[in-house]
């Protein structure tokens, strides 16, 4: 099964990384073995665990480590696992995906995580939270996710459904100077660069002193998934930070992105 409805642009992420074993839990952990491999563990997301709106039975996962296929097999607890090869100081890239086979394959969840292996590998876990999961898939092509026709019982592959014009809701960012910088020069702040990928379209942000702003829509029921990159300069060709982050729009229709002057978690 191929993975290119999985691969975006601009989303490796930033995850975690912990020198002891953790068993996973609603994320992809990657445990590092002396003997040279890498063992997977990755429970579904618990977006996708709700019965009513995925049928858990026909939940599928495909994972690419450096474009290579990863054969994942779903044990008694409902953990999928996989083994990986890997060489010290290796750069290695990770794609996951989920998607349902519903007579044909509806494309749910997708991320991607790169680290180096370290020249010791045994016993580091590196992890993908699930937020950091992107949702923006649309199968039919009529503005309203996969993730949002399945919570509101329509089907994601015909534009006909549910045939009702979309709620537009606003979607407010603020961003400030990432945690790693606040201890930069002056002169090295003031250069910051910014952009922001709202569910993977570009997001015009206005810089007042230190903080980034901006407004765009998006459709109810759909996730926002953001995708900030600071650079260097205006050039944006030295990437110093990147944050990443998948939210439900709330209750009231106003999602207000990372009102905050730390963005990095």
């Amino acid at each position: 099964m191929s993975l290119k409805p999985y691969i975006k642009p601009l989303a490796i992420l930033a995850g975690c990384v912990a020198l002891s074993a953790c068993e996973p839990f609603n994320e992809i952990t990657i445990q590092g073995n002396a003997d040279g491999t890498a063992t997977l563990g990755m429970s579904a997301p618990s977006f996708l665990a709700d019965p009513r709106m995925v049928n858990q039975d026909q939940l599928v996962l495909d994972v690419l480590a450096n474009n290579i296929s990863v054969p994942m097999v779903q044990d008694a607890a409902g953990v999928w696992r996989g083994t990986i090869n890997f060489d010290p100081l290796q750069e290695v890239n990770l794609i996951a995906g989920w998607s349902e086979t519903a007579g044909s394959l509806i494309p749910l969840a997708s991320a991607q995580r790169s680290f180096t292996v370290p020249d010791d590998p045994a016993g580091v876990v590196v992890g993908i939270a699930e937020n950091r999961f992107s949702t923006d898939f649309d199968s039919d092509g009529d503005g309203r996710s996969n993730i949002a026709e399945l919570r509101a019982g329509t089907d994601p592959r015909l534009n006909t459904s549910p045939g009702t014009q979309p709620v537009m809701l606003p979607v407010r960012i603020n961003f400030g100077v990432p945690e790693s910088l606040q201890s930069a020069d002056a002169s090295v702040i003031n250069a910051l660069s910014l952009t922001v990928l709202v569910n993977g379209e570009f997001f015009l942000v206005t810089r007042n002193g230190n903080v980034w702003s901006g407004e765009t829509t998006e459709i109810a029921g759909n996730d926002v998934f953001i995708e900030a990159n600071f650079f260097s300069n205006s050039s944006r060709v030295e990437l110093l930070d990147r944050y990443e982050l998948r939210q439900a729009l709330n209750d009231n229709g106003l999602f207000i992105g990372l009102d905050t002057t730390r963005p990095t978690p």
